[in-house]
């Protein structure tokens, strides 16, 4: 029996300083620092502070929408952590970051293979409320990459010299191509059973309910059957027919004392 923790949606500040019940982890065998927990740097400190109070603990990381809002492209930034945690001296040997590649752990002889992705919705058609939308944390904080194009939402009588690089903010159709680039990832993952080992899915959204999505109707990665679907933005603890889908988003006492069984 594995006890587990996750710890997302703290939605800390470059130098915000966390409250100190947020970096006490209640007794458990595997955290996941899931997300939306702050600014990429800070997110990354709390995961290393809380491996260097838990050494025996093993943690899972893995970058939200939070992370990657500063304005660069989400490769640059998980290839330069993975670049870190090959040739960092100081990278804790607690710490698991893998992009869109298995993390595979044994754990009171239990083998985990463990699989993170950022999560991006299915939105079945564009036919979607513009304002609605635009009102969404989704729409604020995410982007797809960036572009020099100059006349990518170039305002009215603005000329068309250079004006650098751009984030292509999140649109429905954005979403889907990420999202089926995904899916195609989770599948063979999904498909690569070996008697013994549980399966486990991390995903900085859920899909169902979440709270960045509020009035929009999405799917996400339909007919896949990992052992717990790990997530950020809704606070959930529910078996379905293919799976235990697990959150629990949020600071203080009340989720920090929360665990899940594997």
């Amino acid at each position: 029996m594995i006890k587990a923790h996750v710890i997302s949606d703290l939605f800390l500040h470059d130098n915000e300083w966390a409250d100190p019940i947020d970096e006490v982890m209640p007794e458990c065998d595997l955290v996941f620092v899931n997300g939306n927990n702050g600014v990429f740097k800070r997110s990354v400190l709390l995961a290393e502070t809380i491996c260097k109070k838990y050494p025996d603990t093993q943690v899972i990381y893995l970058n939200g929408r939070r992370e990657l809002i500063r304005q660069k492209e989400k490769t640059i930034i998980n290839d330069g952590l993975t670049a870190r945690k090959f040739y960092s001296d100081l990278w804790p040997k607690n710490l698991h970051f893998a992009f869109e590649k298995p993390i595979h752990l044994t754990i009171k002889e239990t083998k985990l293979d463990i699989l993170c992705l950022h999560g991006y919705p299915h939105i079945p058609n564009d036919d979607v409320d513009i304002e609605l939308w635009k009102s969404t944390s989704w729409y604020r904080y995410v982007n797809h990459g960036l572009t020099t194009d100059p006349d990518y939402c170039r305002p009215r009588g603005i000329s068309d010299a250079s004006r650098g690089e751009f984030p292509l903010w999140s649109t429905p159709s954005l979403c889907r191509k990420d999202h089926d680039r995904e899916y195609d990832i989770v599948k063979q993952w999904n498909a690569d059973r070996e008697e013994g080992v549980v399966k486990i899915l991390s995903t900085s959204l859920s899909p169902i309910h979440d709270c960045s999505l509020n009035g929009i109707d999405y799917t996400m990665y339909p007919n896949i059957s990992p052992a717990h679907w790990v997530v950020s933005g809704y606070q959930t603890d529910a078996v379905f027919s293919d799976y235990h889908l697990y959150g629990n988003p949020g600071p203080g006492l009340s989720a920090r004392t929360k665990t899940f069984i594997i």
